[in-house]
């Protein structure tokens, strides 16, 4: 994984682009399971914001990803984040991904 080894190489796992996302909130958005496993594992921040104050959550609950959301939590995200629009996770998926977010504490 391509991933792994620029964290071995040294690249920093908190690195941020134009937006502010970090690799862990592109690995959500891109709907990268694997890559988002091995970022938490080596404990990437699992609520870093990026510009638009969305979390790895967030960006995952846009495009419905269920895998990613269930895993997000599990380990702990921050499900009550507010992004700079006023909106949830919860607030950007359909209601199979919703009720996830509902019925994980």
């Amino acid at each position: 994984m391509l991933v792994k080894s620029l964290i071995e190489c040294g690249f920093d796992k908190e690195s941020r682009d134009l937006d502010d996302n970090t690799p862990l909130i592109l690995a959500a958005m891109y709907r990268h399971l694997e890559i988002v496993n091995f970022l938490v594992f080596i404990g990437a921040n699992i609520n870093a914001m990026n510009v638009f104050q969305r979390t790895p959550l967030i960006q995952a609950s846009m495009r419905n990803n269920y895998d990613i959301v269930e895993n997000l939590i599990s380990v702990g995200a921050d499900k009550n984040v507010v992004d700079y629009r006023g909106q949830t996770a919860a607030n950007f998926c359909d209601r199979s991904v919703n009720e996830i977010l509902s019925n994980i504490v």
